[in-house]
């Protein structure tokens, strides 16, 4: 987190518990206005989903795949509000922005890519039958090393709220789903109340039991789109298995396999990861 959310945060908390009412807030990882809710969430609900695999729990697992198939911590706020002519507004539509995914830069480590090369050869049986020699396509392991790499994803913010709750000293977190309701206007029309439910998402750099080298578990690489790529093709090129982009789609928490953009990094699981539905 940015030294400006959290100096900003911290003050901000600070002051609103002066006040005697602690405040919940939100306050953006760049420069940017927090938005401060004038009526706190009336109920805050922690959500975290474990996956399992086949008939067994993820107790049965190793460490490495039952990080891969537990989710990250969700907080759902509910009927939290914004009073004011002048706030409520341009608060809802701060938070309107920060759920929408937003272009960003990341240095990255980029995996290793195979280098082809085409040359010829001649066996000792063609050599003898006056035969033209043959294509030969030679792959040796490339060098990796690290770039610039575009991501899609929404920003990260700090959520923070007095000292005892879910977030009493700030918690890393990307805002997934809103929904803002107008309660009041002026008589111009101005809205003056809005009530706010939204889903947090807590932000993890690295996941629990991962290698963050390749930011999944031990075994995998990445790979980034380029222009005209999809999942089915990347993962066809990869594994050679007709129904690996499965796997690919799943890690990557990819709906349509298709639709995907440029430049978006593709965590690709070890062969070891494949089940026998991903191979057929």
């Amino acid at each position: 987190m940015s030294l400006f959310s959290t100096f900003a945060g911290t003050t901000l908390s600070a002051g609103t518990m002066a006040a005697g009412n602690a405040k919940a807030m939100l306050v953006p990882e760049t420069i940017g206005m927090p938005v401060i809710f004038d009526v706190n969430p009336k109920t805050i609900k922690v959500k975290r989903k474990a996956g399992t695999q086949g008939n067994h729990g993820t107790i049965n697992n190793s460490l490495a795949r039952a990080a891969k198939y537990t989710g990250p911590i969700q907080l759902s706020l509910g009927e939290a509000r914004l009073v004011g002519a002048l706030s409520t507004r341009a608060s809802v539509e701060a938070l309107t922005e920060w759920a929408q995914p937003v272009e960003q830069l990341r240095l990255l480590e980029l995996p290793p890519v195979a280098e082809e090369f085409v040359g010829t050869a001649l066996s000792g049986a063609q050599a003898l039958a006056g035969s033209a020699p043959s294509a030969v396509l030679t792959r040796r392991p490339g060098l990796g090393g690290f770039g610039m790499v575009r991501l899609y994803e929404p920003p990260v913010l700090l959520f923070m709220w007095g000292l005892g709750g879910p977030a009493g000293m700030g918690a890393k977190v990307q805002l997934t789903e809103l929904s803002a309701t107008y309660n009041r206007f002026d008589w111009t029309g101005m809205p003056v109340m809005a009530t706010v439910t939204m889903t947090l998402e807590m932000y993890e750099t690295e996941r629990p039991f991962t290698n963050p080298s390749s930011g999944g578990v031990p075994g995998r690489s990445r790979h980034v789109l380029a222009d005209g790529e999809n999942v089915i093709g990347v993962a066809t090129e990869k594994y050679g298995l007709p129904g690996a982009w499965r796997a690919v789609a799943q890690a990557n928490g990819i709906d349509d396999p298709l639709r995907v953009r440029p430049g978006q990094m593709l965590h690709l699981p070890g062969p070891g990861e494949l089940t026998e539905g991903d191979r057929s």
